[in-house]
This record gives structure tokens, C-alpha cells and sequence, in this order.
């Protein structure tokens, strides 16, 4: 019998985890994570559907340094859906979803922010595993794996030792795949679960 080729995810997957158990390890991970819940919208998509959704992101994120941190995030973004209209007897019955599409995955998130006592401007890059899925009224039609890396800006306002709000637009790039590259923005709140407060 011929042995199956191990899936080209798998490796990925394995040095995910293992990076993901390293980072519990360290000493930075017993102080706790900020949890950051992000809650917008996606935007200038490159495909088709185009006419965006919703964006949901939940990351935990442990302090490397001063004005450091990285973690994993997961995310799910809807990407639009398309509509046909429903003829019958050459009667025009209206609109009728033809297509949607959503992506939703899990990423390393390293973030940076500038010193600063109020408002925190944020720089932050995301990678990782993209899965894109296509469906029509809930019946799925098929789905794509890919690699997928992030670039974001944000401005954050502190609005105490543990708790701060602020805003996010990111721009993502998927390796393959019919959606190629968009951008979600997204208001986030920030939640410092680790003792003491920030300088």
C-alpha cells in the first residue's frame, strides 16, 4: 500500500503549537494576557462578493518588553455575499442570495505602541491560517487553507490602569484563495488582566 503524503498544513500547524506552548512558558505568561475583543466591519475587499460584513477578533496578548506584547488571535471576518433575483412566470419575485463567503482563522498578533499617558497610537502584524468558505443560504459549497499575514494601525485611549479603547484598521493578504486581500476596521477594548498597571 502507498503511503499518503502528510497534508502541507500539517508542519505549519505542528511549529504553531509548539510556539503557542513555548510562549505559555516564559515568565511573561504568569503576569496574564491582555485580552483584546475587537468588534467592525470588512472593507475593500479583492474579490467577488465585495460588499463586506462583520469582523469579530478575540486576542491574548503577554508583554515581551516596554510597549510590547505578542499572542495569538482568532478572528472571523464575513466577506459579502451576492444576490440574484428570483424570476418565475416572468414575474420579478426579488433579490435572492447566490453566494456568500466569510474567512475565519487563528494568527500570531506582535503589537508596538508609543509611549504615551492617554492616547496610545499602536502598530501591530498578524500571521498565520486563513480558512475561506463559500455558501449559499447556509449550505456550504466549498472552502480553501491558506497562509495569511496582516499589517495594522491603531490609536487607543486609556481609559484606566486596566482597561483601554480604541480603534484598528488592519490590511490582510491571504496566500490563495478567490479573496486575495481586504481590510477590516474594528473598534477594540482592551482588558490588562496581569498585576499592576500600565506605566
Amino acid at each position: 500500500m502507498t503511503p499518503r503524503p502528510a497534508s502541507a498544513g500539517a508542519p505549519a500547524l505542528t511549529a504553531f503549537v509548539a510556539l503557542v506552548a513555548t510562549l505559555c512558558m516564559t515568565p511573561a505568561a504568569h503576569a496574564g494576557p491582555d485580552v483584546v475583543a475587537g468588534i467592525g466591519a470588512t472593507t475593500a475587499i479583492d474579490g467577488t462578493p465585495d460588499n463586506g460584513g462583520a469582523a469579530l477578533s478575540l486576542a491574548l496578548l503577554w508583554p515581551i518588553e516596554d510597549h510590547f506584547h505578542v499572542g495569538v488571535m482568532g478572528f472571523a471576518d464575513d466577506l459579502g455575499q451576492q444576490t440574484t433575483r428570483l424570476v418565475a412566470g416572468g414575474v420579478d419575485l426579488g433579490p435572492v442570495s447566490s453566494l456568500h463567503r466569510q474567512t475565519a482563522g487563528v494568527t500570531w498578533r506582535l503589537e508596538g505602541e508609543l509611549p504615551s499617558k492617554r492616547w496610545a497610537p499602536t502598530v501591530a502584524v498578524t500571521w498565520g491560517l486563513y480558512r475561506s468558505t463559500d455558501d449559499v443560504r447556509g449550505a456550504r459549497l466549498g472552502s480553501a487553507t491558506s497562509a495569511g499575514v496582516g499589517a495594522g494601525l491603531g490609536l487607543a485611549r486609556r481609559l484606566s490602569d486596566r482597561h483601554s479603547a480604541g480603534v484598528m484598521v488592519r490590511y490582510q493578504e491571504l496566500s490563495r484563495g478567490a479573496t486575495h486581500r481586504y481590510l477590516t476596521a474594528a473598534f477594540e477594548w482592551r482588558w490588562r488582566t496581569g498585576a499592576g498597571g500600565r506605566p
